[in-house]
């Protein structure tokens, strides 16, 4: 919302600067003429009018700078607004830190320079509705000093948002940083004079053989197994299921189980 802002006031900056700027023109092209067939009541008005003319146009190249640092500033501030809102736009931070500086600095730029020519100016004008030529260059006084305080209000804002970004880009590379975690020797409490401990290789091949002896003694006893209930008959199905029916089979024979039933 305040980069909106910042934008705003940056093309206000613009706009108003290209207004001034025709009225100083104005002021250049007929402005002394003017002021020599106006009704002026004394040599001291005139003289203040002559006074306020020449400062406008000799001050003529403060208005380009405001002009071209309100433009640079609407520039900067819009590519920042889109490189956040927009993913495909984005652009890295270190890319978007010297824009957000820049335009603090151009808006910065634009309110020393519209500042200084305000307090050049008078601070009132009289007998300006003598003329409508001279009421329409009298507006430069009021116009010279909004101008001053848009571009303060513009810098004001601009600095906001650029403190802001830099602490939350601070805050990103911490956060990044601490969730890094890589374990090192001094992280897991060892020294320089840690040293791993030797494995036993006897005891680890004593240990492999006395396996391997347990696997192979396992094995004839399974063939072993499987090789007597082969010697009975051929068992198509699993050698449980062929245990169970032989204990099912050997019974003792039961005679009375035989007799007829009354």
């Amino acid at each position: 919302m305040l980069r909106v802002l910042v934008v705003m006031i940056a093309l206000g900056v613009v706009g108003v600067g290209v207004w001034v700027r025709f009225i100083i023109q104005d002021i250049n092209t007929r402005g002394f003429t003017i002021l020599g067939v106006a009704s002026l009541e004394s040599q001291a008005e005139e003289s203040t009018w002559r006074s306020f003319m020449q400062i406008a146009i000799d001050n003529n190249l403060r208005i380009w700078i405001a002009i071209a640092a309100g433009s640079f500033s609407a520039f900067a501030s819009i590519l920042i607004i889109l490189s956040l809102a927009i993913q495909r736009l984005r652009l890295p931070t270190p890319f978007l830190l010297p824009f957000e500086l820049f335009s603090s600095l151009s808006l910065a730029t634009a309110f020393a320079a519209t500042l200084s020519l305000a307090l050049k100016f008078p601070a009132t004008l009289s007998n300006s509705h003598s003329s409508a030529d001279l009421a329409s260059f009298a507006m430069l006084l009021p116009l010279s000093r909004g101008y001053a305080i848009g571009a303060g209000t513009g810098m004001f804002l601009s600095l906001t948002t650029t403190i802001s970004f830099f602490i939350q880009t601070i805050h990103r590379v911490r956060d990044s940083k601490a969730c890094s975690f890589e374990p090192t020797a001094s992280g897991l409490g060892m020294s320089h004079e840690y040293q791993m401990p030797a494995m036993d290789v006897t005891q680890s091949r004593d240990e492999e053989k006395g396996l391997v002896g347990a696997g192979a003694e396992m094995g004839r006893r399974e063939s072993v197994q499987s090789g007597k209930v082969k010697e009975g008959k051929v068992v198509s199905w699993p050698l449980a299921v062929a245990k169970k029916m032989e204990a099912a089979n050997i019974r003792p024979h039961r005679p009375w189980s035989e007799m007829p039933k009354k």
